[in-house]
């Protein structure tokens, strides 16, 4: 468990308008555009089906996770009705 206070939305607003804020914000962006251009350009095909099976689904998973970030950022981002610090 987080040992930690949760920051508020305000708070996480202000540190997605900083420079490290949007630099990983962009580089989470960045990485779901490069493992889709893989795809496209067939860097997890392999001869063997099973090889293959086993790298788009680690693509995939990689994708997902990211995806749950951004969608994490995000909603912690716009609750504005919880600006009460919570310990995590």
């Amino acid at each position: 468990m987080i040992d930690l206070v949760k920051p508020t939305p305000k708070e996480v607003r202000g540190w997605l308008d900083q420079s490290v804020g949007k630099y990983f914000r962009a580089y989470l962006r960045d990485e779901i555009q490069q493992l889709q251009d893989d795809w496209s350009n067939g860097d997890f095909t392999r001869e063997d089906p099973y090889s293959t099976i086993q790298l788009n689904s680690e693509a995939l998973g990689k994708v997902q996770q990211i995806a749950s970030i951004q969608l994490e950022i995000e909603e912690w981002s716009r609750d504005d009705t919880d600006d009460q610090e919570t310990e995590y």
